[in-house]
């Protein structure tokens, strides 16, 4: 019978539950003395086959508030039996690394107790404050960082406790910051500061952080990359619009060589060493790019070789003017500017061979 109630409670028996079993203590001590009884605590005997229990000694106290009543029998809110809390909470929900030199245990009338290792605190504890955590009532993650902020814990210690159970999703940020206002001057806050500056400031200290402030991080600096990416492709049509510019410069001023003279030519390379710098500096269209600048090139090849054909001139001053109307029209879409200027150089090419 003492077996078989000790196995519904973790492997324990109180003395108190084994007096209704019908064993007195002097039976008790016999059992223990023989081996088959290990006495955990005062009044709590733990059955020596049983794998011993995690948290044996929060499990101890806790059936001691109420030893008569076996744990089963136990309801969530049982007045008689208290809740685990503060930093004992804490051990069982995995949160945070609070010293635990004693068992914590939240009541709602006063009540003592002669175990040095027990601190009761007396809190009224609503059920939905409670849940449970290997068959023991326990606080519940936001109701815990409440408790341990109204006890003055550490603030490190309390930060760590927040952002592991953020962590664990144990918490809602909004919920538990509307929670922790009145705690603000407390640890040094002004009255206007927010609950969520609480929260921060307390994981800042233990120096860590709430996933929001992570995502929002996150989304910060996504956005400054985008807004330099904004801006480079922002300055990028005064490129292009500069490079029409001197091209159209470079149109005008050709047919005012007139016999080709070579200071207007050389004056027409310039020009075309320009144009191709200002296309260097959009770097942010690279495919784009390479063929404005191979374009360049060739035009200028076909510059150079017009000083000594003054026939081709004219033709070349229409493919000119042809392949600058073309720019123009694409120039706010990029893709379409390699192409022109494709187009260009096949037919400035065409027109030299015609007059090789």
């Amino acid at each position: 019978m003492l077996g078989e109630r000790a196995s519904d409670q973790w492997g324990l028996v109180t003395a108190a539950q084994a007096k209704l079993d019908g064993l007195q203590g002097v039976q008790l001590l016999r059992l223990e003395r023989s081996g088959l009884l290990e006495n955990v605590g005062r009044g709590v005997y733990r059955v020596a086959a049983a794998v011993p229990p995690e948290h044996l000694e929060i499990k101890v106290a806790w059936l001691r508030l109420d030893p008569n009543t076996p744990a089963w029998q136990r309801s969530i809110g049982d007045p008689r039996s208290g809740v685990v809390s503060h930093a004992s909470a804490c051990e069982l929900h995995g949160l945070g690394d609070l010293p635990a030199d004693r068992v914590e245990l939240s009541v709602p009338v006063r009540r003592t107790t002669r175990d040095e290792g027990v601190l009761l605190h007396r809190l009224p504890v609503d059920t939905e404050d409670i849940t449970v955590v290997d068959g023991l009532p326990v606080t519940t993650a936001e109701r815990t960082i409440t408790d341990l902020l109204g006890s003055r814990a550490d603030g490190a210690h309390v930060g760590t406790v927040i952002a592991d159970a953020d962590l664990k999703v144990l918490i809602d940020i909004d919920r538990l910051s509307a929670r922790v206002t009145p705690f603000l001057r407390a640890y040094g806050l002004p009255a206007t500061a927010s609950g969520e500056d609480l929260l921060a400031s307390l994981c800042d200290q233990a120096g860590r952080t709430l996933r929001r402030q992570e995502t929002e991080q996150a989304v910060a600096v996504g956005f400054a990359s985008a807004v330099t990416a904004l801006e480079t492709l922002a300055a990028q049509p005064n490129a292009v619009e500069q490079a029409l510019k001197s091209m159209s410069r470079q149109q005008f001023a050709l047919p005012s060589l007139g016999a080709l003279q070579a200071g207007g030519l050389e004056q027409v390379l310039k020009n075309a060493a320009v144009q191709q710098a200002a296309w260097h500096s959009a770097l942010a269209w690279p495919n784009a790019l390479q063929q404005l600048l191979n374009a360049a090139s060739a035009q200028q090849s076909a510059l150079e070789s017009l000083a000594v054909r003054p026939s081709a001139l004219k033709r070349a001053l229409e493919q000119m003017a042809a392949g600058q109307s073309a720019l123009r029209s694409p120039a706010a879409r990029p893709s379409a500017l390699g192409q022109a200027f494709a187009d260009y150089q096949q037919k400035a090419h065409k027109t030299l061979e015609e007059n090789d």
